[in-house]
């Protein structure tokens, strides 16, 4: 009686072969689909349809930049908000150190976030007490980004001091290289392929493997217990807040996921 299928595949003649509407409808990630795609499961009828889903986080994905002019990148999800239409929140997280989750929460969530029972216990760490290794950590890198024959965009001191950075994590927990524990998350796939070489030089192709390098997009509902986020590109004018230097990582949505991965 429970029918589960992606928004896409709902659209075929399976679905449209049934003879009585569904009782609910439950989209998930429905922040992240295009409004046509949502649509797709609804035009069977439902009594009731519930959207579930974080509009500050990455919306769908969408290359045509005159389609996001239109809003085509715009949620169903995201419009039902805009409209006035009440949202609720969870608001608990169960996830996370408090100290990873008390800045997400204030830059994206209207400090609104709350923590689970005994979260700071639950997800103590022996390399805390490390100043290097403390759960949330910001390291200023004077390296220079630059852009590859794809167009994308990399910067090779910030790849070099999340190896070292990896390394010596590994030297004093070895614990962390058995197992899927670590992780690099960068917004480009080209510096998510110049630190995979880095990586692979320094650890070897085999203990390489425990070491998770994926772009953002990658990574989205996806958590680790340490994570190392490379911006690559930093703006030329810091006190111009809308300074273009940061490209798409000047979507507040793309940081978020890339701040709210670890444990």
């Amino acid at each position: 009686s429970v029918v589960c299928s992606t928004l896409s595949f709902s659209g075929s003649g399976m679905f449209a072969r049934m003879e009585k509407p569904f009782d609910a409808v439950i989209v998930d990630e429905a922040a992240q689909a295009v409004e046509p795609s949502t649509l797709v499961p609804l035009v069977y009828g439902a009594k009731q349809v519930f959207l579930v889903g974080d509009p500050r986080q990455l919306p769908a994905t969408i290359l045509s930049s005159t389609a996001i002019e239109n809003k085509y990148d715009m949620s169903m999800f995201k419009r039902f908000q805009l409209c006035g239409y009440p949202v609720h929140m969870l608001k608990t997280q169960y996830r996370m150190h408090p100290a990873i989750r008390d800045f997400p929460s204030k830059c994206f969530y209207d400090d609104e976030l709350v923590d689970g029972p005994k979260m700071a216990a639950l997800t103590a760490r022996p390399w805390h007490k490390f100043s290097v290794f403390r759960p949330f950590v910001f390291f200023d890198i004077k390296g220079k980004e630059y852009s590859t024959a794809g167009h994308s965009w990399a910067n090779d001191d910030e790849a070099e001091f999340a190896v070292v950075l990896i390394m010596n994590l590994l030297k004093k927990f070895p614990e962390l290289g058995v197992g899927e524990h670590v992780a690099v998350i960068s917004p480009y796939k080209a510096q998510v392929k110049n630190i995979r070489k880095k990586i692979k030089e320094r650890l070897g192709a085999e203990r390489a493997k425990a070491i998770d390098v994926n772009t953002i997009d990658g990574f989205q509902g996806r958590e680790k217990d340490v994570c190392i986020f490379s911006v690559v590109r930093a703006s030329q004018n810091r006190k111009h807040k809308k300074s273009r230097g940061l490209g798409f990582v000047a979507d507040e949505r793309r940081v978020n996921v890339g701040l709210t991965r670890a444990r």
